[in-house]
């Protein structure tokens, strides 16, 4: 028997290994000052070279692969080589990503959001002079901050304007992800269980992925394009990398959108929840055998109840002396009309410096730094928390469009008899989900991969709906 790999895995590959190199140079070149200089000038022209070379296509694969790479190389340098890379390499991504907008002019503008995308680039404007006027201003985190919007913006503008092929991609990163992700979780290769191929911080961008492609898989068996062995297979893969990462929200949002798929699809019958009843099936022998593998977890509690407390406790049973929405409570109640309007300039992140540094007592000498210390010192804030302490309302109105939008859109639109476009916009249904709870109970609005995924659903779906008007 013959075992066919195809030249594009061996491209992907060669990519990941040469990033991977790029990072081991990083470790070794960021003691010195002479170093990080020549690091940094050679990073510079061989990805603007190669980035203006490739096609658009080719680009944003590579984009994709670097993100994944980078920021999955500083958590096993820091986290298991204990060494301080005193580069912030991650930042080099702005380079291809930038180029792929400029050779995106070319293509024809997707227009469904427009609107949203002016919005919030008059907002970053603003903020700038929000920012300027601060008293405690400090301009290089204030850069990498306002960076994290601008590449969410240059992503989705991207997206939109080409007609990208990412099935391939993200099936690649699916399979990646999973061997990556049960190999650490068997050998303790982890700190907190929830390491993956997107690092500990990367939790959000991999459950992106990890939900589209069972999801794409399973919306084409609906419509008798793939077989239910071959879904039954992915469905229990992406469980066990949900449970290996601790992401009890993936399950309850596979199982969720399996169900609501099938109701969509109007092909409701018992052998179309055939997967959704085996997903719920296998859900508490999973989870005794991660707790048989991590005794740790043996107080998670399989009950309606626990869930329940777990959402709406806030995570206050414990971890945090604050829960997520208990701090931005706390925080708003200080804010005056103004503040509330425009935030406190992007960056900021809260005022949470007036109100848990105090209480501390600890002096305040950046507060850009506050939403991480905070995360050490008894609270968390959600991506909401951090958007709205960052901009305000004003900030929080086009992220607000580019969800209803896509989410409204791709409803409507899985109710289509077309399987190729039923298959789309159930997949970008189902990673919205799971970009909801990312945006509204976690924080996907704090590291560049997660920027660039929500970039890429908003930007994707900008694209296919504006598509389907022609239709």
């Amino acid at each position: 028997m013959k075992i066919l790999i195809r030249k594009k895995y061996w491209e992907y590959l060669l990519i990941a290994v040469g990033f991977l190199f790029d990072v081991m140079l990083a470790m070794i070149c960021g003691n010195f000052s002479v170093g990080k200089a020549v690091y940094i000038i050679f990073n510079v022209m061989i990805l603007g070279a190669v980035s203006y070379k490739v096609s658009n296509q080719k680009l944003f694969e590579i984009i994709v692969i670097m993100a994944l790479v980078f920021f999955y190389g500083l958590e096993v340098v820091l986290h298991y080589m204990h060494c301080y890379v005193d580069i912030d390499y991650k930042y080099l991504i702005i380079i291809p990503l930038f180029l792929l907008f400029i050779k995106s002019q070319r293509m024809k503008r997707a227009h469904e959001n427009r609107l949203a995308s002016v919005i919030l680039l008059g907002v970053l404007l603003v903020n700038c002079e929000v920012a300027l006027l601060s008293s405690n201003i400090n301009f290089g985190l204030w850069i990498k901050s306002i960076g994290l919007y601008l590449v969410f913006l240059l992503t989705l503008e991207s997206c939109a304007r080409n007609e990208f092929d990412i099935e391939f991609l993200y099936k690649l990163v699916f399979y990646i992800s999973i061997l990556i992700t049960v190999v650490q979780a068997v050998v303790g290769f982890n700190n907190d269980t929830r390491n993956a191929f997107f690092g500990v911080f990367g939790l959000g961008a991999y459950g992106l992925f990890l939900m589209a492609f069972p999801i794409n898989e399973y919306s084409k068996y609906l419509y008798g394009k793939q077989k239910l062995s071959a879904v039954i297979r992915i469905t229990l893969l992406t469980l066990i990398g949900y449970l290996a990462t601790e992401n009890k929200t993936g399950i309850i949002l596979l199982v969720f959108n399996y169900i609501l798929l099938a109701i969509l699809s109007r092909k409701v019958s018992l052998k179309k929840f055939v997967i959704p009843v085996i997903a719920i099936g296998s859900i508490p022998i999973l989870f005794r055998i991660v707790i048989a593998l991590y005794p740790k977890f043996s107080f998670f509690k399989l009950s309606l109840s626990f869930f329940w407390s777990y959402i709406m406790g806030n995570s206050n049973w414990g971890v945090f002396k604050y829960g997520r929405f208990e701090s931005l409570g706390i925080v708003f109640a200080t804010f005056d009309i103004p503040q509330k309007i425009f935030g406190l300039g992007v960056g900021s992140s809260t005022s949470l410096n007036e109100v848990f540094y105090a209480e501390m007592g600890k002096n305040i000498t950046q507060p850009y730094l506050a939403r991480l210390f905070g995360e050490n010192h008894g609270y968390a804030l959600t991506g909401l928390a951090t958007i709205l302490l960052d901009g305000g309302f004003i900030l929080l109105i086009p992220f607000l469009i580019f969800i209803f939008r896509a989410l409204t859109t791709s409803l409507k639109s899985c109710l289509t008899k077309n399987w190729k476009q039923f298959s789309e916009n159930a997949t970008l249904l189902a990673v919205l989900s799971f970009f909801l709870y990312e945006f509204f109970y976690g924080n996907c609005v704090v590291e560049f991969d997660s920027m660039i995924m929500a970039g890429v659903i908003f930007g994707v779906a900008s694209r296919i709906h504006s598509g389907e008007k022609k239709l």
